[in-house]
């Protein structure tokens, strides 16, 4: 999706402040407006009209590009291949110092490389960066600074299909801007006032002849009459051309040559950029936990309604079934399950009374085990709640482990092991505890 994008053309020397609207909704989709009636040396008035205007043209606070004029830019060749990679930038910033009219310290530098040529563009720091601090006053969030002219010729090659290097002339006003093209990037950048001179510069420095190129609004004849050879390309105003290249920079289309912010007119605050993005996510994630708290209150609520109806039937059949009681316990169901298990045991239907089994069973089951082909004597036998206690005496300890054995026979009883005792003339006594277990179907038929 296309949003609308927003230019600053900073002016050259006295001429007013413009903006430049990029909107693919309309029908003309670029759009200059210029801010007459105000001082365009005012920083507070000049950033005031422009946040003004944005916000007129519903600007939702995303970056906008700023266009420098050629008269804030310093342009010249420097040598790179011989630095160090490890803070190349630093070191091609402090080489072009050479040829810079103003200290290192006071101009924000960046580079074209076309092969083994380069090309440092710098503006001077200390007039810009006054605006840049009005302008983030104001809430207008400057993402990329870059000369009008070379940001319009970047635009202008990218359309052209045919990549040899060339001569490009592009009349500015009472100037014109030559450029030497290689690679399709600029290697070299005049503003002059004497086109023939400049050319006849160009071939001395490089020692080779360029077919020239004359990018214009419309036929100039004054310039096909001093480059008669030159081949003519209609393209639009540097302004508009500029205006186009910010739609492309914010949808990540075009990556431009140079941006001097950068250096000492870099960002103070790396997520200015994104801050209206941040703004949007935080706000979407406070709206979704209270739509969250906002339901987890309402199933609360839910809940609690229908703990209430559960609690108000469970008191309705207490009631019912104790309507003498003049009020309702705290755990009417703990109360009613009480109640219930004591009729269960008045009427014997209870589940829990433990079952016994007659004492004449015990007994019988007992001495129908009792093994007949033994020699021993029985002197006691006691039962209680299905439980066997025999006391006897036998002649030997086997002959007492013969007894548990048959008695622990067909599954009757659960027999200990006998607890034994030699006598003082002869024999041993014995002892054998058990229980008897509950009779199998076998013995119930019998």
């Amino acid at each position: 999706m296309s949003h609308t994008t927003f230019t600053i053309f900073a002016p050259r020397n006295n001429d007013p402040w413009r903006l430049g609207t990029h909107d693919p909704a309309a029908q003309d989709p670029v759009s200059i407006e210029t801010l007459h009636d105000i001082d365009p040396s005012d920083t507070e008035a000049v950033s005031q009209a422009l946040a003004s205007a944005l916000r007129d043209r519903n600007h939702t606070g995303s970056p906008v590009l700023l266009a420098l004029p050629a008269n804030r830019i310093m342009v010249a060749p420097v040598r790179t291949d011989d630095l160090p990679r490890r803070d190349h930038h630093a070191a091609a910033r402090y080489r072009l110092e050479e040829s810079m009219p103003i200290a290192a310290e006071h101009y924000a530098a960046d580079l074209i490389q076309a092969k083994d040529n380069t090309l440092g563009v710098c503006t001077d720091v200390d007039q810009l960066k006054p605006w840049l601090e009005a302008f983030e006053q104001a809430d207008i969030s400057i993402d990329c600074i870059c000369p009008t002219d070379l940001i319009a010729m970047q635009l202008a090659l990218a359309e052209q299909q045919n990549a040899e290097d060339h001569i490009a002339i592009c009349p500015d006003g009472s100037r014109i801007n030559v450029f030497l093209i290689r690679n399709q990037r600029p290697i070299c950048w005049y503003t002059t006032g004497d086109l023939n001179a400049t050319l006849n510069a160009i071939h001395l420095d490089s020692a080779e002849s360029f077919p020239t190129r004359i990018y214009a609004e419309s036929n100039e004849n004054t310039l096909l009459k001093l480059v008669p050879d030159s081949q003519f390309i209609k393209t639009q105003p540097a302004d508009h051309l500029a205006t186009q290249s910010a739609a492309k920079l914010n949808a990540g289309r075009l990556i431009p040559w140079i941006n001097l912010r950068r250096d000492a007119l870099a960002q103070t605050d790396p997520l200015r950029p994104i801050k209206p993005a941040l703004r949007f996510a935080v706000t979407a994630a406070c709206s979704c936990l209270l739509c969250l708290a906002v339901a987890f209150q309402w199933q609360a609520h839910q809940y609690r309604s229908i703990q209430s109806q559960q609690t108000q039937a469970v008191a309705d059949i207490f009631q019912s079934a104790f309507p003498t009681s003049q009020t309702v316990p705290a755990d009417p169901l703990s109360r009613l399950h009480s109640e219930h298990k004591k009729l269960a045991n008045l009427t014997g239907q209870s589940t829990d009374l433990p079952s016994q089994t007659s004492a004449l069973i015990v007994i019988h089951q007992t001495l129908r085990r009792l093994p007949t082909d033994l020699r021993y004597r029985v002197l006691e036998i006691r039962t209680d709640n299905n439980k066997i206690h025999i006391e006897g005496q036998a002649r030997t300890h086997a002959d007492a482990d013969r007894i548990a054995n048959a008695l622990r026979a067909q599954r009757g009883f659960d027999i200990e092991s006998p607890r034994t005792e030699r006598l003082s003339d002869q024999g041993i006594s014995f002892t054998l505890i058990g229980r008897l277990l509950p009779p199998t179907k076998e013995i119930a038929s019998r």
